[in-house]
């Protein structure tokens, strides 16, 4: 089968062509003139030059292909984002499936954890829980969520699409420094306070081999949640710190949180800053659990939940390596020591 897939170059997109290749497939990777290809070192795959908002080169990225895996998009939480979330994340999936539309092929979404929930106190969530978040004014949640509406749209419609939905993923290989960015503040000593909600994670290599099966298991106008680790965040900094021997977690109330957000929103409104993403929604989302059932992934796709310390591990070990942590820990630096056979 010969797949186009999106976002090819991020940290699960590279992945995902690695896993299409494994698979036998053929893959053509839709980039952009200044995409990173560092995830892509010894892969043989196609080039499509184009952008998911120009429907024109989406409609010659298609030409000849099977199937797309679509997990182009953008992620931010900073207040100023929003039109261009819902550029990316609506506008750019309807041009993506309108284009599949019409060449009749199909449709691999990947959506997101966050288009499905959380609740104020600890209950695990399928793919059938109501929305109950849509309210917390966080663009890229509302992003995300309006841009699964359209896959479903498109479904009803006739088209053979699937939408899966990853958890928070972690595991090596995040060239652009997304999600796994979480481990790695830690690392820094920038991330050592933990609010009182918690989260799902994921491994990347399972998440990638699970789109990779949903093009020919998956059913259509179906969502699947790819997740499974669920721990509070208290639980993941505490993994972090017995992983790694860094600096111990320390709880961050919530009024403490909201001054934060104070002051990193009153400052962006001055100039731009790397804390723009802490603001009032965030925080106050900050204190839900996000936890989830993947039973019917498990089931249907062959979606494995990896140990979450074992993930863990394998992000650290990959920041070490790429020079991104120090190993300024007993610990940390027994990592980058040599392993008996």
């Amino acid at each position: 089968m010969k797949v186009l897939l999106t976002g090819g170059s991020g940290f699960l997109g590279s992945h995902i062509a690695r896993e299409l290749t494994a698979a036998g497939h053929s893959a053509r990777l839709l980039l952009r003139e200044g995409s990173k290809r560092d995830g892509l070192v010894g892969l043989t795959y196609e080039t499509a030059l184009g952008d998911i908002l120009d429907r024109a080169s989406l409609d010659r990225a298609m030409d000849g292909v099977d199937a797309v895996i679509h997990t182009a998009g953008l992620v931010s939480f900073r207040r100023k984002a929003k039109a261009d979330l819902f550029r990316v994340n609506v506008d750019g999936t309807r041009n993506v499936l309108a284009a599949a539309q019409a060449r009749g092929i199909r449709v691999v979404h990947t959506s997101s954890i966050a288009a499905i929930g959380a609740t104020e106190s600890p209950s695990v969530l399928n793919e059938e829980s109501p929305w109950t978040i849509g309210d917390y004014g966080i663009h890229y949640i509302n992003s995300k969520r309006r841009g699964e509406e359209v896959v479903r749209e498109f479904a009803e419609q006739g088209v053979n699409a699937v939408i899966v939905n990853p958890g928070t993923i972690l595991g090596p290989g995040d060239v652009y420094l997304t999600s796994s960015r979480f481990v790695l503040e830690y690392l820094r000593g920038r991330n050592t306070f933990y609010p009182g909600g918690g989260t799902s994670f994921c491994d990347v290599r399972e998440v990638a081999r699970a789109h990779v099966t949903a093009l020919t298991k998956g059913r259509t106008g179906e969502r699947y949640i790819l997740a499974g680790q669920n721990v509070t965040y208290r639980e993941a900094l505490q993994t972090f710190h017995a992983l790694s021997g860094a600096q111990r977690p320390r709880r961050l109330p919530k009024a403490l949180g909201f001054v934060a957000a104070f002051f990193c929103e009153a400052a962006a409104l001055v100039a731009r800053h790397p804390l723009e993403d802490v603001t009032f929604p965030f925080i106050r989302f900050s204190f839900l659990y996000q936890a989830y059932d993947v039973s019917k992934a498990a089931r249907e796709l062959d979606y494995v939940v990896r140990p979450f310390e074992e993930t863990v591990r394998d992000t650290i070990l990959d920041h070490l390596k790429r020079g991104l942590a120090k190993p300024t820990t007993p610990t940390l630096r027994a990592y980058l020591e040599p392993q008996p056979n």
